[in-house]
Formats: C-alpha cells, structure tokens, sequence
C-alpha cells in the first residue's frame, strides 16, 4: 500500500465518487468505479476500518441553514504548557459554531473556521467565550465576504498514489 493506505486506483475512484455523492448505493458505486459490488463492499469496509472513510454527511447551504457568515479567526496564546493547549482545543471540538480548527506555525498559535448567523452573534462568541479561555491573548477575526470556492473533497486521484 502507498503511504496514504489507498491501495490502488480502484481504491481512488471509490474514496473520489463517496466525496462527492456518499450516498451512492453498492451497485451504483461498482458502476462507478469499474469494480464489482462485492469488491466495491469489501473495499468501502477496510477503508472505514483503517479510518480512510471517517462519516458521511450532508452538506448545507449555509443562508439557508442560517448561519451565512464566516469568520476566520487567528489566535495568539499567552501560554503554551501542554495543559492550556489541550484545554483549548477540547473547548473548541465542543462548540458547534467552531467548523475547523488548526494549530499553526507563525505569528499565530491556531486559526479557527466559524460559522454564525451575524456579527452579534459572533460577538457574544468572542466576548463571552472564546476570550474567556485560559492561554488566549490575542483574537484577528476576519468575516469572509463572500464564498469563491469550499469544496470538502480531497484531491486523491492527484496524490494518493504518489510516491
């Protein structure tokens, strides 16, 4: 296997066709990929076992769903002793509103992806949470203003069997 646990290019098209429609039915994922459907069944299952295929979910539209805004928010932290990071990121893997979170290399300590209604709602966010965690010293808040491109599939074909 490549280092990315795809084993081959069947193993591409199917993680490629599940990113973009999960709901595709075993036949209609084997017609797909040019696979049978058991070779398609049996190859979806060690993906998830090895953790290739985490979930599936629907996608929304974000003005509809209402929560339209995006804020990317980067964060410097006064402290950076294991504890406080690991109490920080625990806080930000419950709140909803918080869609991704990395830690970075840089100026700042972790940039946040979050999604709110509005600027008040991003406000009380800010002001009565995220400020309020031990280890946060400083917050950059950006609003997006507007989506060029959030697509959530993983370029593998491209990848995935490189050496």
């Amino acid at each position: 296997m490549s280092r990315s646990e795809l084993a081959d290019a069947i193993d591409v098209r199917i993680v490629e066709a599940l990113q973009r429609d999960a709901k595709l039915s075993a036949q209609e994922l084997a017609e797909r990929v040019g696979a049978s459907t058991t070779v398609c069944w049996r190859r979806v299952r060690r993906l998830q076992s090895a953790g290739v295929l985490r979930r599936a979910a629907m996608l929304l539209d974000p003005a509809r769903a209402g929560v339209p805004e995006v804020v990317f928010a980067r964060i410097r932290m006064s402290s950076h002793q294991p504890a406080v990071t690991r109490a920080f990121e625990e806080a930000m893997r419950v709140r909803e509103e918080v869609l991704e979170c990395y830690p970075l290399m840089g100026n700042a300590d972790y940039q946040l992806k979050v999604a709110v209604p509005g600027i008040g709602a991003y406000n009380r966010f800010l002001q009565d949470f995220l400020l309020g965690l031990e280890g946060v010293a400083n917050v950059e808040s950006s609003f997006a203003l507007r989506e060029v491109k959030n697509d959530p599939a993983l370029p593998v074909g491209r990848f995935a069997l490189d050496d």
